[in-house]
């Protein structure tokens, strides 16, 4: 079940490029109309990558038009589980990333970042940078041993990888709390 590919020929593409360039003449209007137009088609197919991107694309055009957060909300949500379902972590930390910035919810990025540490194939670096973001989100949202828990964790899957100085970091920020 390879995903499937749309090059300018075909409508989708078509689609999605009218979607892109009205969103870069900051026609968000038209540009959301495409992108919700295009969206349903990428998931008959199969194209998770595909309709995460329409569905980022469609929360980043609902938000910037003033629409009420549930639309938005739910447009970004739906972009970071289909990237999730695509694998493509890269994809769906970038939307967590946004959707954050959207909404000041610091304690929902943090849980989001978490699932999606959870799907990563190592626990490498990639892994110990999103316990040190879960820590400091968790922080921010009024949870201070939660992310003190995971800013120690971020510390030693530092000390692990053998990065000292980082690992001494996350150790120095939560050393107050304890």
């Amino acid at each position: 079940d390879s995903p499937a590919v749309y090059p300018l020929h075909t409508v989708e593409g078509q689609m999605r490029l009218a979607g892109d360039v009205a969103f870069h003449l900051r026609d968000y209007e038209a540009a959301l109309g495409y992108y919700r137009s295009v969206v349903s088609d990428f998931k008959q197919d199969k194209s998770w990558k595909h309709a995460a991107g329409a569905y980022e694309m469609w929360g980043l055009c609902t938000y910037i038009t003033g629409a009420p957060r549930s639309e938005w909300g739910r447009c970004m949500e739906s972009a970071y589980e289909h990237y999730l379902q695509a694998s493509s972590v890269r994809h769906a930390v970038r939307a967590v990333t946004l959707h954050q910035a959207m909404s000041c919810d610091f304690k929902g990025a943090a849980l989001r970042l978490m699932k999606v540490n959870g799907e990563l194939a190592d626990s490498g670096l990639k892994s110990a940078l999103m316990l040190e973001q879960a820590g400091q989100l968790y922080c921010s949202a009024g949870s201070p041993r939660k992310g003190a828990f995971h800013l120690v964790l971020a510390g030693h899957t530092f000390n692990k990888l053998g990065l000292k100085r980082l690992a001494l970091n996350s150790y120095r920020s939560v050393v107050d709390q304890y």
